[in-house]
């Protein structure tokens, strides 16, 4: 750069504000015309009982007189301290009732995250609010309004604790638009929008009840300090944000003076960039600020800007440049400015599609092909995109006089997958693009109003609610298109209701610009009473501009009649024909008359045909299907021939699938399994011209030789053999291994009598008991689960939702994937089976929560024949119920041999608090159904334990973690911090306790190992 535009830095910060000023929004004139209520949170206004509204607009606060609010240091001066929910501030009624557009600005420091505790909360109750959290309901500031409906919010980033946080509002409202934007900002940093809010203060009917630190619930308190609180009449920008959050001068310059002109470098624009970008890590004028940059396509723009045009198709590319500077407090300052940069195949800025028909899936007989089993579809565009028919969905032949392949959904989890090709069309596709295909949906099908039933789907995740980063959706449940870059909670959509069942329909999504528009049987959506188009709006999110994400070509999920949402209904008991994509916004014209479509003749032909034959089979498929045999599958130990095509007509394709493919691959290649027979369904899906006919054989796969078990006791853990790989040895006859994790251990008690045991810590710690375990699960009918425990008095959270004693489940996270379990909780002392989740549980329950500070024993008896589950604690029975659920016909799931998920102390529920600050000894299942005699042992076994704990245990947390030291010296081991009131014990590597004869002096020892007790904390000493 050019001496001539150089400045010095003592100048620059003159030289913003003169800048500032030139635009007219200067920060003094701001605070002094727009500025409508400013508390500073001095500390004379604290100990009155008052905050002063520094503006002089007369909008005082009172503190509650039941509360404390304490004056502390603030990060100007001084500032409030709100403890508990009763302190709190309230500002005057009805303050807010003028406002529309507005700014919310303050600092706060909170000391703990309490869920949806208060910033500020001005109102009338829980209909009529708007509230600023630093913890919502997605553990991350928000800020919403509500007018007596639904909530209309952002959400932010999470609030960091213990440190000083700038948090601001702007809400940008358009009254003749009725419509506004809503920014959320921490520390300068733009961290939340939402662009389509429709509520502004001024609509509340009243505001009475204005709180700062308290909530119109019932909501914890905010623990937190709060400084500097102001709120404008209107909406500052993004720079005047910068200079209320104390960004450094040369931070802020900088940003402003990284724009597209500096980074486009020989290019004309970003617009169309052919040739390599200009992207600094450090900026001539501004030495102090450090620039990082991130691209989420780097194949095509890099992270130095090097640029490599696409092939195929246009793309645009997200360049985030993060600015840095560290003030003179040592405290780290974070910009980001954001770059849109639009590339070409060639270069060429005019490239054009050359066939606007992207793709159309019609499931006509020529589309198909079968390979390895599996039905393909290639779409009939230039693209030739080949998809897959998917699980219990199958091509089906509707009519008689006129024929139509139809893609049949079916009652379960069936869909297509469209494959990856035209997810890299959906990074392609701007603001012209037409969605749009026939469906039918029974009249049977109840389940059309739950969440999920996508037409189609186009996602970067499976599993949306937990990895959000975009997709676009077309649902039946409402007629809607969605697109976001994230999830539901900031998308774009627009939707015409829950879509008609029984009777064939068109469904088609047009992009023209920024409209949207739902258009259903070819013609617009209107209103019924006043004839007025609905279904059509603003979308100004575009795939091209939306969906792309770092590594990735295109998205990867495209589906029709399955969501991303892993817990979502697929689209079931529906037909679907004729899906196409096109890169031009059809009209209704096209629709109604271009012969490509004529969706209104076509719907009468698919009517017709339905009518005539829903379901049309050849009658070669019929007899071909009655001579298919197997033979006898009673006793499978070798590999079966299955036929891949028709005996009586080889045109006839035969695709087999295994229930079972460990057992049984869908070539027929047979695995014979460990410890149990297996039964496996192999369904033959006989093809012929895109019509199809099931059949199914049920195949028992015996047990290995030698491999079954010769005992009832089946499992057992007593923690008594570690092998060389650390790995704990089941004592029944199989040695199963298990596998102490995430901090959980195995110890030891007693001296007399000496006992493993497993420590499960207090943290996330669990026994992991292997796959092996789960097999036995699966063939479980009468049986018997039993455990010996002991939770330390000190837990406290023993009745949260989790403290799972066992687990044995088919998910690790049954909120998601709500596929079946057995249980036992030591929360309400009960065990559970269910096919599926909570709601699906049958229990036996002592509906109390375990004794603490002692050993106990808790066992699980099924007798399967009369269908009664009891619960023994402590060896007596307490509990009976009618327990119908058997594991070997309940549990199993398809593909599975086993359980999976095998846990001690770990709940199969995401979220559930870990079982800690807990022993648990002589894990036992088996086969069989103990009867009352058999645990007549118990009692004396209790009394040992506990006799043993008494004596010594060596699995207490370390000392290093209390406010005790213990070191050796001398021959000696000393401890120091100790008042006299503890229990203190010392015992050698043999478990033998040594002789203390004053605990405030050293102990002589022998050189050796040794084991320190303090009350519940404990250290082993090596005395040299």
């Amino acid at each position: 750069m050019s001496t001539y535009y150089k400045v010095s830095w003592k100048n620059t910060k003159k030289i913003l504000l003169t800048f500032l000023m030139f635009l007219g929004i200067s920060v003094a004139s701001s605070a002094d015309e727009s500025l409508m209520l400013h508390f500073t949170f001095d500390e004379a206004d604290i100990s009155a009982g008052v905050l002063t509204d520094v503006t002089g607009n007369g909008f005082d606060a009172l503190l509650s007189p039941d509360g404390n609010v304490t004056a502390v240091e603030g990060r100007t001066g001084g500032a409030a301290f709100f403890a508990t929910v009763a302190d709190y501030a309230q500002l005057p009624d009805n303050f807010i009732a003028s406002l529309t557009s507005f700014t919310i600005s303050t600092w706060v420091k909170i000391e703990s995250r309490n869920m949806w505790c208060r910033i500020s909360d001005f109102g009338s109750g829980t209909a009529y609010n708007i509230f600023l959290t630093p913890h919502g309901g997605s553990s991350k500031i928000r800020f919403a309004l509500k007018n007596g409906g639904g909530e209309e919010l952002v959400d932010g980033v999470q609030c960091p604790v213990g440190q000083w946080v700038h948090i601001a509002v702007v809400l940008d409202y358009d009254e003749s638009e009725s419509k506004g934007v809503l920014k959320l900002y921490m520390d300068g940093g733009l961290v939340g929008t939402n662009p389509n809010v429709t509520i502004c203060p001024a609509m509340l009917p009243e505001s009475n009840q204005n709180y700062l630190g308290k909530s119109q619930y019932a909501d914890p308190a905010l623990n937190g300090a709060i400084d500097d609180y102001r709120i404008y009449n209107r909406a500052l920008s993004d720079l005047e944000i910068l200079v209320l959050a104390g960004v450094p001068d040369e931070l802020t310059s900088a940003l402003q003076a990284l724009d597209a002109d500096f980074i486009k470098k020989d290019n004309a624009s970003l617009q169309n960039v052919t040739s390599d970008l200009n992207l600094p890590t450090a900026m001539e004028d501004y030495p102090e600020v450090a620039i990082e940059w991130s691209s989420n396509g780097t194949a095509l723009v890099d992270i130095t800007g090097t640029v490599v045009l696409p092939e195929k198709y246009p793309a645009a590319v997200n360049l985030k440049a993060t600015l840095t500077q560290t003030d003179a407090t040592g405290k780290v300052h974070t910009l980001t400015k954001e770059f849109l940069v639009d590339l070409y195949p060639g270069g060429d800025e005019f490239w054009e599609w050359e066939n606007y028909e992207i793709a159309r899936w019609d499931f006509s007989s020529g589309s198909l092909s079968v390979n390895e089993g599996v039905i393909n579809v290639t779409d009939l565009s230039e693209n030739e995109f080949v998809g897959t028919v998917m699980n219990t969905a199958r091509i089906r032949t509707i009519g008689e006089t006129e024929r139509f392949n139809v893609l049949d959904l079916g009652p379960d989890n069936g869909y297509f997958d469209m494959g990856e090709g035209i997810g890299e069309v959906m990074y392609a596709l701007s603001d012209e693009f037409t969605m749009c295909g026939y469906f039918y949906i029974d009249e049977s099908y109840t389940g059309l109003g739950s969440a999920g039933n996508f037409y189609w789907t186009f996602s970067n995740s499976d599993d949306a609610m937990n990895d959000q980063n975009g997709y676009i959706i077309g649902t039946l449940g409402a007629q809607s298109y969605s697109i976001t870059a994230a999830h539901y909670a900031s998308d774009n959509q627009v939707g015409a209701g829950r879509a008609e069942q029984g009777t064939w329909h068109h469904f088609a999504y047009v992009q023209e610009g920024t409209t949207g528009t739902i258009y259903i049987d070819g013609a617009p959506v209107l209103n019924e009473e006043t004839g007025e188009q609905i279904a059509t709006g603003t979308i100004s999110k575009l795939p091209k501009y939306t969906l792309r994400q770092p590594g990735r070509n295109g998205t990867i999920y495209n589906w029709l009649g399955r969501s991303n949402y892993a817990s979502d209904a697929y689209l079931r008991n529906t037909l679907l024909y004729d899906f196409r994509v096109f890169a031009i916004p059809l009209t209704p014209t096209d629709f109604a008359t271009n012969e490509e479509f004529l969706v209104p003749a076509t719907l009468e032909k698919l009517n017709n045909a339905y009518q005539e034959n829903p379901d049309y089979i050849a009658d070669d498929l019929d007899v071909e299907s009655q001579a298919l045999d197997l033979g006898d599958l009673t006793a499978v130990t070798a590999d079966l021939t299955l036929p891949v095509q028709g005996t009586t007509n080889p045109d006839i394709a035969i695709v087999w699938k295994s229930s079972n493919t460990q057992l049984i691959t869908n070539e027929g290649v047979v695995t014979r399994p460990d410890f149990f027979d297996y039964s496996v369904t192999l369904v033959a899906t006989l093809i012929k011209d895109g019509q199809s006919i099931s059949k199914e054989f049920e195949a028992t796969v015996l047990a290995k030789e030698g491999t079954a078990f010769q005992n009832d006791l089946m499992v057992h853990f007593d923690f008594s053999e570690i092998d060389e790989n650390g790995h704990v040895v089941d004592q029944a006859e199989k040695g199963f291994r298990g596998v102490s994790r995430n901090g959980a251990c195995v110890g030891k008690i007693g001296t007399s009598t000496v006992y493993n045991v497993l420590h499960l810590g207090d943290s996330i710690g669990y026994f992991d008991m292997g796959e092996d375990v789960g097999k036995v699960i699966y063939n479980l009918t009468d049986y018997t689960i039993s455990a010996y425990y002991r939770i330390d008095e000190e837990y406290d959270e023993l009745e949260n939702a989790g403290n799972f004693l066992w687990t044995f489940s088919n998910s690790q996270d049954i909120h998601s994937d709500p596929s079946g379990y057995i249980i036992c909780l030591l929360n309400g002392q009960r065990y559970s089976i269910t096919p599926n989740r909570w709601d699906g549980e049958q229990s036996v329950s002592m509906a109390s929560p375990s004794i603490q500070g002692a050993w106990n024993h808790i066992a699980y008896v099924q007798d399967s024949e009369n269908q009664i589950g009891t619960l023994y604690v402590n060896g007596l029975a307490i509990a009976t119920g009618e327990i119908s659920n058997i594991p070997k016909y309940m549990l199993a799931k398809e593909g599975k041999l086993g359980t999976p998920y095998n846990w001690i102390g770990r709940s199969c529920y995401s979220g559930d608090v870990y079982l800690r600050h807990t022993l648990v000894y002589d894990f036992r299942i088996y086969g069989k159904a103990l009867e009352e005699v058999d645990f007549e042992s118990v009692y004396e076994t209790l009394a040992s334990l506990d006799a043993a704990y008494e004596e010594f245990y060596d699995g207490l947390p370390s000392v290093s973690l209390s406010e005790y030291k213990v070191y050796s010296v001398n021959n000696s081991i000393v401890i120091e911090g100790l008042t006299g009131n503890e229990q203190v014990a010392i015992y050698n590597i043999s478990g033998q306790k040594v002789r203390m004869s004053d605990q405030s002096s050293a102990t002589s020892v022998q050189p050796g190992i040794y084991v320190v007790r303090i009350g519940n904390f404990a250290s082993k000493v090596l005395v040299r």
